[in-house]
């Protein structure tokens, strides 16, 4: 199995791999390109976002700076709208529904966990995990849990 295969399978995989390597330097070439597009081209400033992203609504827009893993694992719907300084980590899909919208103020800590369909409305501090709607802390992050990638599933392999 490839590790762009493990990626996906959500399985431990190593970023460093040449294949996953080349697609990540492509990404971060193109999310430069975006960051520093001249602000007056919104047609081409559109143009850069969906050739970014896997696939995208009628109305998109993403305020810069953003940064992604690859792009192609990002769908977003119709009326989607980020505020400044949006980071998605799309090692797998994120999937983002029709006319959302970030919610103003609100910060989430280092090494913090979020729960899939969680909507976060407060801030969350660092090393936690935290889900629900209104997203709220479950738990911390501790030692513990290293050994572990997923919930109750180890690493398969010694080196990672």
């Amino acid at each position: 199995m490839t590790q762009r295969e493990r990626m996906m399978r959500g399985l431990p995989y190593r970023a460093s791999d040449g294949e996953l390597a080349a697609l990540h330097m492509e990404t971060v070439k193109k999310i430069h390109d975006y960051n520093s597009w001249r602000p007056e081209d919104v047609d081409g400033k559109d143009r850069l976002i969906r050739d970014l992203l896997g696939k995208t609504g009628k109305s998109v827009y993403v305020e810069a700076p953003f940064y992604c893993d690859y792009g192609f694992n990002i769908q977003v719907g119709e009326n989607f709208y980020s505020n400044f300084n949006l980071t998605i980590l799309d090692v797998s899909q994120v999937i983002t529904g029709d006319n959302v919208m970030v919610v103003p103020g609100v910060t989430i800590g280092n090494d913090v966990v979020v729960g899939a369909g969680s909507v976060v409305t407060r801030d969350l501090p660092d090393r936690v995990i935290a889900a629900g709607n209104p997203c709220r802390v479950i738990r911390e992050i501790t030692e513990a849990d290293r050994k572990y990638y997923f919930r109750d599933r180890e690493f398969d392999v010694e080196d990672y």
